[in-house]
C-alpha cells in the first residue's frame, strides 16, 4: 500500500478482509507516520458464513469458510454466463444493421426488409461456458467447503506438508499435498494449484508427485508462473 502511494496512485483501493486486517493496516500507517494519497475503503468479511462480497455484470466473488486456528476465508471468483456469440459472416451476408446485434444476442429474431425472419439461433453460436477460480488458503482438511468449490475450473489449495506429516498438519490446521488432491477429486475441479509450502521443503517436486498420484492435473503455484483457465 505504501509503494502504491509512492508510485502516485490516486484511484480508490478496495480491501476485503476481516476487521482485524483494517486494524493491522491502520496501526502500521500510524506508527510509520504514513498518509497515503489515495482513499482506502475496507469491506469486512465474516468467517461465520459464506457471502457474496462483489458482483458486477461479468463476475461474482464469494467467500469460502475455511477452518484454521484463526478465522480464515477463501474466495471464489465466478464468471457470469455471457450472451451468445454473433456469427459475423451471417451478419455481413444478410447486411444486418449494427443496432440489431444486441437484440439478436438476447434471443430476438431478425426480420429483413423483404419480410424474411431469421431466428437468433441461426445468427449466433453458444457462448463459452462460464469459468471459475477458487482460492483456499490456510485450512485444515475438513471437507466442509466442498460444495462451495464444486466444479471450479481452477482450484488453488494450500498443501503445506507431505502426507507423512499428517499429524503436524492437523496440529497446525494445515493440509497435505495428498489431501489437497483428494479435495480436487471430490470437488470435481478441472485443475489444481498447490501452494503455501512449508519452508522445510527445499525441493517441491515430492509434493507435486504426491498430489499427482491422486489428481493428475496438478501444478505448483510458483511466483511468476501464469495459468490459463
Amino acid at each position: 500500500l505504501s509503494s502504491l502511494h509512492l508510485n502516485g496512485r490516486s484511484k480508490i483501493m478496495h480491501i476485503y478482509g476481516p476487521p482485524a486486517l483494517q486494524e493491522i493496516v491502520e496501526i502500521q500507517f500510524k506508527h510509520s507516520q504514513t498518509e497515503v494519497r489515495y482513499p482506502i475503503e475496507f469491506h469486512h468479511t465474516t468467517h461465520l458464513k459464506a457471502e457474496v462480497i462483489h458482483q458486477d455484470t461479468e463476475i461474482m466473488v464469494e467467500t469460502i469458510i475455511l477452518s484454521h486456528r484463526i478465522p480464515c476465508t477463501g474466495f471464489k471468483f465466478s464468471e457470469k454466463q455471457r450472451l451468445p456469440k454473433i456469427i459475423r459472416s451471417k451478419i455481413e451476408e444478410l447486411n444486418i444493421p449494427v443496432e440489431y446485434i444486441p437484440l439478436i444476442k438476447k434471443g430476438h429474431p431478425y426480420t429483413d426488409k423483404k419480410g424474411r425472419t431469421y431466428p437468433a439461433t441461426e445468427l449466433t453460436l453458444p457462448a463459452d461456458n462460464p469459468r471459475s477460480y477458487a482460492y483456499c488458503s490456510d485450512t485444515i482438511c475438513n471437507w466442509q467447503y466442498l460444495n462451495d468449490i464444486r466444479d471450479v475450473n481452477l482450484l488453488y489449495h494450500e498443501s503445506t506438508f507431505m502426507h507423512d506429516m499428517i499429524d503436524r498438519a492437523v496440529e497446525t490446521f494445515h493440509t497435505t499435498a495428498l489431501q489437497a488432491a483428494e479435495i480436487a477429486v471430490k470437488a470435481n475441479a478441472k485443475k489444481l494449484l498447490l501452494g503455501h509450502f512449508s519452508a522445510r521443503y527445499r525441493d517441491l517436486t515430492p509434493l507435486l508427485d504426491e498430489a499427482r498420484s491422486v489428481f493428475s492435473n496438478a501444478d505448483l503455484a510458483i511466483e511468476g508462473e501464469t495459468f490459463t483457465l
